[in-house]
């Protein structure tokens, strides 16, 4: 079936396993009562092996069933990659186009071989980045049913860095097909609610780890032709993956996806031909339409998370010129875990539920302060590349509010006070001088439009190189490529 398959609508007993994220680790677990219906985790309970925990559901994978899971980069909805029946449940759960292929992730290296004629690049790509955000597409053998790969004669697959992943892959013995676990279009589940709230009744399992690290999904290379192939940007970057095996290229239809569409070209990868991560209202992205050198770029420094793993924080580097060119250069490092930022999660909570009601008063202040400019005034150009994208998003927000629609603005940090009063709901979606930040922030921050019932969203853009453009990628998709230049 090419077209969209209908939404299993078939109410299951969705068992959902609770984890605390601070013990959410290799080798601990705890609590889990095979005579409830939802197993518990807490800080007190007593150290056990995590098989204990995910014994049900690991057992329901084998049997053909469906299981969502964590990983670090989102939610996956896990069945058995290797059974025809159980990949096509994924399908009917999500309401999934089933020609759309799905990633088989594993635990060991050498099940590569079994699923996959592979080549030199894959092991020198999986020795540097695995476990981890990055998905290698090779040419299947026969083990790997059609149902999986959405017709194709070329398999995804992934080793995923999460330990509750890790031990669900080993523990059920089987491969598993995984996708986001989130109803199809809509944004990926990068916290245990938001599967829930898609999932709940319609799959087996749910296993609650808590909010992922990364936020988006794994980055995906072809390597089935003599150049790699980038058909999905993520945080391991173009960069990083030349460092290791020499040229890859982007995909052209990251840049011309209609064209791509109206060719009828078949997707090779996840998210290439349909409408992803979209809120439901209509978002428009805004941005200045100012040179590639006066945007800012992104440095890297490494950092440790709470339980001394290493990681990665972006931060704003504002030289120009061989500097710049020195800094991005450092962007280009292998992966390590990215550190988990609790003060920035808590800064962003309490910006969202600041803004979750309107202020009816400050609104109709902000619509007068618009009206009392002069016409030249409006129509004057600010000098401040940001200052007009500001200007044009509050211009927009008002418009929208005086027709009587509710109004969202997402905006990072930096600016997000500005917005206040200009818009029904303002999110605060990272910061901008942290994309890791934003990357993590954005599915959240989409879904809490939906939350609010936000009928039209605004929101800058974050175009750039790195993780940017991965940030970006998923911007345009989700705002089916509505975008306005000031």
């Amino acid at each position: 079936m090419n077209s969209t398959d209908t939404v299993n609508d078939t109410k299951k007993n969705t068992i959902i396993i609770k984890a605390i994220d601070d013990d959410f680790e290799e080798g601990k677990v705890i609590n889990a009562d095979a005579g409830s219906d939802n197993y518990d985790i807490g800080k007190d309970s007593k150290k056990t092996d995590m098989s204990r925990l995910l014994a049900d559901a690991a057992l329901c994978l084998k049997n053909g069933g469906l299981v969502a899971f964590p990983t670090e980069t989102v939610y996956g909805l896990g069945a058995d990659g290797l059974n025809p029946e159980a990949s096509k449940k994924i399908y009917a759960a999500k309401g999934r186009p089933s020609d759309n292929p799905l990633i088989v992730h594993i635990a060991d290296l050498d099940a590569l071989e079994e699923l996959a004629y592979t080549n030199e690049k894959a092991y020198t790509l999986a020795h540097a980045f695995w476990p981890g955000p990055l998905t290698i597409i090779l040419p299947k053998k026969d083990i790997v049913p059609k149902e999986t790969t959405g017709g194709l004669d070329t398999v995804a697959v992934r080793m995923p860095s999460h330990p509750a992943a890790q031990s669900l892959i080993r523990q059920s013995g089987v491969y598993v097909a995984a996708p986001s676990a989130n109803i199809s279009g809509r944004p990926s589940p990068t916290k245990a609610e938001h599967v829930i709230e898609d999932m709940q009744g319609r799959i087996d399992y749910i296993i609650e780890g808590g909010a992922v690290g990364i936020g988006i999904e794994s980055t995906i290379v072809d390597l089935t032709g003599e150049v790699p192939i980038i058909l999905r940007p993520g945080y391991i970057t173009k960069k990083m993956l030349e460092e290791m095996i020499g040229e890859v290229a982007m995909d052209p239809a990251l840049e011309r996806p209609v064209e791509m569409e109206a060719k009828g070209v078949h997707p090779k990868a996840p998210g290439m031909k349909y409408t992803h991560y979209a809120p439901k209202g209509e978002l428009t992205l805004v941005e200045a339409d100012v040179e590639e050198g006066n945007i800012p770029s992104i440095d890297v420094k490494e950092v440790s998370d709470k339980n001394g793993q290493p990681g990665l924080e972006l931060v704003l580097d504002k030289k120009e010129g061989s500097d710049r060119k020195e800094a991005e250069e450092k962007n280009s490092q292998s992966y390590l875990e990215m550190a988990s930022d609790k003060k920035e999660g808590s800064d962003r909570k309490e910006a969202e539920e600041k803004n979750k009601q309107p202020d009816l008063k400050r609104t109709s202040e902000r619509k007068q302060e618009l009206d009392r400019k002069a016409p030249e005034e409006k129509d004057s150009k600010p000098v401040n590349s940001i200052d007009a994208v500001v200007e044009k998003i509050r211009q927009l927000a008002v418009e929208k509010q005086e027709q009587g629609f509710k109004v969202g603005i997402m905006a990072p940090k930096e600016t997000l006070s500005l917005y206040e009063g200009y818009a029904d709901v303002v999110v605060c979606v990272g910061d901008r001088s942290r994309q890791a930040t934003v990357a993590a922030g954005l599915y959240a921050a989409l879904r809490e439009f939906d939350e609010q019932g936000a009928q039209y969203i605004y929101a800058e853009s974050f175009r750039g190189d790195g993780i940017s453009y991965a940030i970006m990628n998923r911007l345009l998709k989700a705002a089916g490529h509505r975008i306005i230049k000031v």
